[in-house]
């Protein structure tokens, strides 16, 4: 029963967003809400007290109040200037602060078939790339990706998000090896592609709050790797202005998330 409405949640949802667009200014096939991951920044004071009161999450760490999911999260801000989306907040190092759990906007970027090409409207969440030489394969970032934040957005939701044969770029073309992976970011290839709707202005996007929490700011990672160059992995990012740009691996960037899903499943068995 469980999956049945799930199902007729994507359906309902998705006519209606594909005569609308959202995230990157038209240039996306619409939109559709799926899966859900903290956002946005909880500033009343009385609602923060009672959350500290809690004492029991589930088991992806989320904290029940009043028909609504909550996550705590302490400040580790890039830098001191930091601030969230809210004018005036900024964020403190080492301070405690609640999110909420939210749908997650996804834009169609592309429709092949029944394959839906699909990414996160927002940065979802940041983290280092890798802390060694090795591309995205084997990286930290596709770890976390895997084992922790795809849990986290679907839950039960698997069934639907189909496996995609994902090329993580090294430097050396002629390296044929990938990467099989039903969650993933974005490659330099994907994001300088014309045909799925991006140029420099609408690569820009939002940062959530939670982002901004664990340190990111409006830049986030690709998975291609540029070059490996005096014992430092520089891997191609996306900046503030839209504009690629190369980065230590080692650096904490956002994350804007993507996946493919069939909607034939989902049809025939409505």
């Amino acid at each position: 029963m469980k999956k049945t409405l799930a199902k007729l949640l994507f359906l309902s949802l998705l006519p209606i967003s594909l005569s609308s667009c959202n995230g990157i200014k038209g240039d996306t096939l619409g939109y559709f809400d799926y899966g859900i991951y903290p956002q946005s920044l909880i500033t009343s004071t009385e609602i923060i007290n009672d959350l500290n009161n809690l004492t029991e999450c589930d088991e992806y760490g989320y904290y029940h109040y009043k028909g609504n999911l909550f996550v705590p999260e302490i400040g580790h801000p890039l830098n001191d200037g930091m601030k969230f989306n809210d004018p005036g907040i900024r964020i403190v190092e080492g301070e405690k602060y609640w999110f909420k759990v939210e749908p997650v906007t996804w834009d169609i970027i592309q429709i092949v078939d029944n394959l839906y090409f699909v990414t996160s409207n927002i940065i979802l969440d940041c983290d280092y790339f890798s802390d060694n030489l090795l591309t995205y394969k084997d990286s930290h970032i596709r770890e976390t990706i895997d084992y922790m934040i795809y849990d986290r957005l679907f839950s039960d939701k698997e069934y639907e998000i189909s496996d995609t044969i994902v090329e993580y770029a090294s430097f050396e073309e002629s390296d044929p090896l990938n990467a099989v992976d039903k969650l993933f970011i974005l490659s330099y290839v994907d994001l300088s592609n014309s045909s799925l709707g991006f140029n420099a202005d609408n690569r820009r996007i939002k940062v959530s709050d939670y982002a901004l929490c664990k340190g990111a700011d409006h830049r986030y990672w690709t998975r291609s790797q540029a070059v490996v160059t005096d014992n430092t992995n520089y891997i191609y990012a996306v900046d503030d202005s839209g504009a690629f740009v190369t980065v230590d691996s080692k650096e904490k960037l956002g994350m804007r998330l993507a996946f493919k899903v069939e909607t034939s499943p989902l049809v025939s068995e409505v």
